[in-house]
Parts: structure tokens; sequence; C-alpha cells
């Protein structure tokens, strides 16, 4: 059986919320998100594949974690936070969840770029988009946008 831990925590490190999961579980966190959050996630062995839903304003998605951790920073900083749906992460209601995928779930036929949760400049989970040069570095411009399933491409810019 595989085993993992989801932890929440401030930008001190120190853990809001921790919750250990088998195999699938989820986590209700009812409290608004601050500057510098995140949620981890640690696995008990390296190089597995997990099923992340971060919040009901987003799809779940499965990602393959190199390490035994991965961590999704809270998009706060204007700037970032627009690269993501509009009412994502806000409110004091969060429902995340996390699972094993099974094999059949892995190996389906799907989009294996698409990622809503990639982070720019950070190489823990695939699939991951990075580019040389990310103008200004503002989100319209972050590699990310060409994986996050988000089909709209008619403007430039937001």
């Amino acid at each position: 059986m595989k085993n993992f831990k989801v932890t929440i925590a401030n930008d001190k490190n120190e853990v809001l919320m921790e919750k250990q999961i088998q195999e699938r579980g989820y986590l209700f966190y009812e409290k608004a998100y601050d500057e510098g959050d995140k949620v981890t996630l640690t696995l008990d062995q390296a190089g597995q594949f997990v099923k992340v839903k971060i919040d009901d304003a987003m799809a779940e998605t499965i990602l393959f974690i190199k390490g035994t951790t991965w961590t999704f920073e809270i998009p706060s900083e204007k700037n970032i936070k627009v690269s993501y749906p509009t009412y994502a992460f806000s409110g004091e209601k969060h429902y995340l969840s996390f699972g094993i995928p099974t094999e059949d779930e892995v190996y389906a036929y799907r989009n294996l770029t698409l990622n809503p949760l990639d982070q720019n400049k950070k190489e823990e989970a695939f699939p991951h988009a990075s580019a040389n040069v990310e103008t200004r570095n503002e989100a319209t411009f972050f590699a990310r946008n060409a994986i996050d399933g988000v089909l709209a491409n008619e403007d430039h810019g937001f």
C-alpha cells in the first residue's frame, strides 16, 4: 500500500494542517490562504504517479513526482495568480484531493502534457514546461500556459 502525507504550511514553514493518506484521500482546509502558504505532498518512495486536485476551480491531474516531495506554492502575488482560474485559491473553504492512480489511469489514452499545476521554474513534478525567456517575468508569458489546459488563444496577454 502506498502512503503519503499532505501538509499545508505558511511562509515560516509552520504546519497549519497535516494529514496522512493511504492510496486516496482529501484535505478540507477551512481558512483563507495567506501570502506564502504552500501545500506539500510527501511520498513514501521516490518516483511515483499521483492524482492531484489542488482547488475546486482546477481539474484533477496525474503528475509524476520524481523525488519524495512535491510542494505547490499557493499563488498570491497578483502577477502569478492571474495565470490561474479566476476563483482558484480564494475564499475560506478549500477541498484538496490526492490519490495513487491505477495502472489503467496512468497508461490510458489522455493528454500527456496536461498539468494545470505546473509551476514556474520548479522541476519537482512532470509534465513540466520551461522556456529560456519569459518576458518581464509576467505570467502571460510563463511556459506553464502551454500545458495548463486552457485552450483560448485569441488574444495576446490576459
